[in-house]
C-alpha cells in the first residue's frame, strides 16, 4: 500500500513538472473537448480582432444514415463514437461562415487549439483513436475560411485530404 502511494505521488510530481515545462516553453495546452457538448475557444492579442469559436460534438446514434462512410476518427466498417456537429466562428463580432464540408466528417475529436497566423488564424483539431488518430487544420484569413487539411498521423503520406474554399467577399452597406 505504501508503494502505491509513493508511486502515485511520484507520478503526480512528474506530471506537474511536465505541465510546468510546457507552459514555460510558451505553448498553451490544447483545450480538451467535452463529449456531446459545446466547447468555446477564444483568441485575442495585440492588433487583432477577438476570435471566438464554439465546437459542438454529438454522439452517433443507430439512425446515422452513412453506416459505410469512412469518417476521420473511425475505421473500416467502424464509425467514430461522436462527430463534430457544428463549428461556429466569429471574428471581431462578425460571423464567419464555416460549411459542413469543413467539419462534418471529423469524428472523435479530443482537443482543439486556436493559433494566430500572419493573415488570420488557424483552428487545429486533434482526434481519432490509436491507428485512426488525425490532425485537422482549418485556416482562416480576412474573415473567411480559406482551407482545410486533414492528415492521418500514422500514415501522413498515404492519407491526407486538402480543400480550398473561396467565398464571395462581403459588400459594405
Amino acid at each position: 500500500m505504501n508503494t502505491r502511494r509513493i508511486f502515485s505521488m511520484s507520478l503526480g510530481a512528474v506530471l506537474a513538472l511536465v505541465l510546468m515545462l510546457e507552459v514555460q516553453a510558451g505553448d498553451l495546452p490544447l483545450v480538451a473537448l467535452a463529449p456531446n457538448r459545446s466547447t468555446k475557444l477564444s483568441l485575442t492579442g495585440p492588433g487583432m480582432e477577438p476570435i471566438h469559436v464554439t465546437l459542438s460534438l454529438t454522439a452517433l446514434g443507430s439512425s446515422y444514415p452513412y453506416k459505410s462512410a469512412l469518417l476521420w476518427g473511425g475505421d473500416v466498417d467502424e464509425l467514430p463514437k461522436q462527430i463534430v456537429a457544428a463549428v461556429q466562428v466569429s471574428e471581431g463580432g462578425q460571423v464567419v461562415f464555416v460549411p459542413l464540408s469543413a467539419y462534418g466528417d471529423l469524428g472523435d475529436v479530443k482537443s482543439a487549439d486556436l493559433k494566430p497566423s500572419e493573415r488570420g488564424f488557424t483552428l487545429e483539431l486533434h482526434g481519432g483513436n490509436t491507428a485512426s488518430e488525425y490532425d485537422a487544420e482549418l485556416k482562416f484569413a480576412a474573415g473567411y475560411l480559406v482551407s482545410r487539411k486533414v492528415i492521418l498521423r500514422a500514415f501522413p503520406n498515404q492519407r491526407t485530404e486538402t480543400a480550398t474554399y473561396m467565398f464571395p467577399k462581403r459588400t459594405e452597406e
